[in-house]
C-alpha cells in the first residue's frame, strides 16, 4: 500500500518526466526544412532586436540591420516589443541556441499560465496540469512553433485566460 505522501510525490515525478519526455520529443522532431519564408522574417525581427540590445540602444522602426539593409519600418507595423523580453532574457546565447531558448520560454510560460488559470477553475491540479500540457504541445501549436511566428505563439500564452474570461463575460449577461 502506497502511503499518501509518497503517492504525491510520485505524481510529481511521472508528471514532471511527462512534461521533459514531451519537451524532448518536440526538440527531436525539430527540422531544417520546417523553417519557410514567415520564419526567415521573423528571424530578421530578432537579429535586429539582438543587435540593438548588444549595442545598449533601444530599436527603432527602422530595419538597417536586417531585412537588406534597407531601413524598411517593420517595426511599425509589427511591433516588436512583445519580443523585447524574449531576446533581452536570451542575450547570452548563439542566435541560433537563442531562438530555441525563446520557443521553449513560449511554451514554458504557455504551460505555466495555462496550469494556473485551470487550477483557479477549482480543477484538481493533476487534471489541471495533464490539460495545461496537452493545450501547450497540441499539434497546432506544434506547427506555429515550428514556423516560428512569435506573435502567434505568445498569443497562445493567453489563449485559456482569453477564453475563460470571454466565458465569464457572456454568462454574466445571462
Amino acid at each position: 500500500m502506497i502511503l499518501p505522501y509518497r503517492r504525491r510525490i510520485l505524481k510529481r515525478i511521472v508528471l514532471g518526466a511527462l512534461i521533459c519526455l514531451t519537451i524532448g520529443v518536440y526538440f527531436l522532431t525539430l527540422r531544417e526544412n520546417a523553417l519557410s519564408a514567415d520564419t526567415y522574417f521573423h528571424l530578421g525581427r530578432i537579429k535586429e532586436l539582438r543587435y540593438a540590445f548588444a549595442h545598449l540602444e533601444l530599436p527603432n522602426f527602422l530595419n538597417f540591420q536586417s531585412f537588406f539593409g534597407m531601413g524598411q519600418a517593420v517595426n511599425a507595423m509589427y511591433p516588436d516589443i512583445t519580443l523585447w523580453p524574449f531576446v533581452l532574457l536570451t542575450m547570452g546565447f548563439t542566435p541560433a541556441h537563442q531562438v530555441v531558448a525563446i520557443k521553449l520560454l513560449i511554451f514554458i510560460l504557455t504551460l505555466m499560465v495555462s496550469y494556473y488559470c485551470l487550477c483557479r477553475r477549482a480543477i484538481p491540479s493533476d487534471i489541471s496540469l495533464y490539460s495545461a500540457i496537452v493545450l501547450t504541445f497540441f499539434a497546432g501549436n506544434m506547427e506555429i512553433a515550428n514556423m516560428f511566428t512569435p506573435g502567434t505563439s505568445i498569443i497562445g500564452i493567453f489563449l485559456l485566460p482569453i477564453a475563460f474570461t470571454i466565458k465569464d463575460i457572456l454568462s454574466s449577461r445571462q
